[in-house]
């Protein structure tokens, strides 16, 4: 969809949405929209179990993919859409058009997300703003929470939620998660060595080491890997894994059963992270380029290596391939020793 089309449908289709899709709701009806990826999906399901506690009926617009994983922990009405988000509105609009809710909160920085908001008949709309810079759309929201540039999604999130209920029962960010009732069978350590943005991961030759060292001291341990991450699966198809398994997942639902069924989760800066600490599950991060205070998982049962260094959050977003320095130095400085006396201290068979 081409930028004057986009401007047309915020600016004009918007605003009358904006003054005649506003009227005052109370049916215990929240929308809840949702576009980012998996791992600011498993920090908002957390705060929608507590507004499902309140029996509230929830529904959520998510990017397709993702509608398991919502399904799995939250009983609601998901609303996938395909990218370009752009592309695929008037299906949104034939769905969401003629509906009411109480309240509709949009969690996601984004014009489409805001367009997506106005489609609903409700009085309380609400977005986030940056604290700094202007992002096309915000005008449709009735009410807007202005985060700092490294303020915690999670505290976004309550923040947003707050603006509309400001006795929200939030836990603390320490609290977060653990929303598995009962553990596993025991199944050993699982490991990650992905990640959609390659500067946030571990060099793969350290993960097969770990992998090694870890066999060699009776862990039972298994390497899961996405279909589209090809230089990984073949890499770990070709290298002495010392009789690891490796898992090739395709939806979200083989990733939730993999990390639901280990006793422990080590991996890179990624959405399967965020989903073992909502999970409750231990987890070991291999922490490189991403801005820690905004986006680290939160959890009792996270620990994080890092290591400190002058250019981090570094701007991996504008070159998949390589960081900024082009040398990967916040990761390459994490040793293998360094995993396993941390493997050690959370505990082995």
């Amino acid at each position: 969809m081409n930028s004057l089309k986009k401007q047309y449908l915020i600016h004009i289709v918007g605003r009358w949405h904006r003054l005649f899709r506003h009227q005052l709701v109370k049916n215990k009806r929240i929308l809840f929209v949702q576009l980012s990826a998996l791992g600011d999906a498993c920090t908002l399901i957390p705060l929608c179990k507590l507004l499902e506690e309140q029996e509230y009926e929830l529904t959520v617009v998510c990017r397709a993919g993702l509608e398991m994983l919502w399904s799995s922990f939250i009983h609601c009405s998901v609303l996938p859409i395909e990218e370009p988000f752009w592309n695929h509105l008037q299906k949104l609009n034939q769905l969401l058009g003629k509906e009411e809710f109480e309240a509709v909160i949009c969690t996601s920085i984004t014009p489409v997300a805001a367009f997506i908001s106005s489609l609903p008949k409700t009085s309380c709309r609400l977005g986030m703003a940056p604290e700094s810079g202007k992002m096309r759309g915000q005008f449709l929201y009735t009410n807007r929470y202005r985060p700092t540039s490294h303020e915690h999604v999670w505290n976004r999130f309550a923040g947003l939620i707050r603006l509309w209920q400001p006795d929200f029962p939030c836990p603390k960010r320490e609290d977060a998660g653990s929303i598995l009732e009962s553990p596993a069978e025991y199944r050993g350590v699982l490991i990650h060595p992905g990640g959609k943005w390659k500067p946030r991961r571990w060099p793969a030759d350290r993960y097969a080491a770990l992998v090694r060292k870890l066999r060699q001291t009776g862990y039972d341990v298994r390497l899961i890997i996405h279909q589209s991450e090809e230089d990984l699966l073949s890499f770990f198809q070709e290298t002495d894994l010392s009789g690891a398994s490796v898992i090739l997942t395709q939806t979200v639902h083989d990733l939730i059963d993999a990390v639901a069924g280990c006793d422990l989760f080590i991996g890179n800066d990624s959405g399967p992270m965020h989903l073992t600490a909502m999970l409750g599950k231990p987890g070991i991060i291999l922490w490189g380029p991403g801005d820690f205070e905004r986006i680290r998982p939160l959890g009792q049962n996270i620990r994080i290596l890092m290591k400190p260094v002058s250019c981090r959050p570094c701007k991996q977003y504008q070159n998949q391939e390589v960081c900024e320095r082009g040398d990967n130095i916040c990761l390459k400085e994490i040793e293998v020793e360094e995993v396993l006396c941390t493997v050690e201290s959370v505990g082995k068979r």
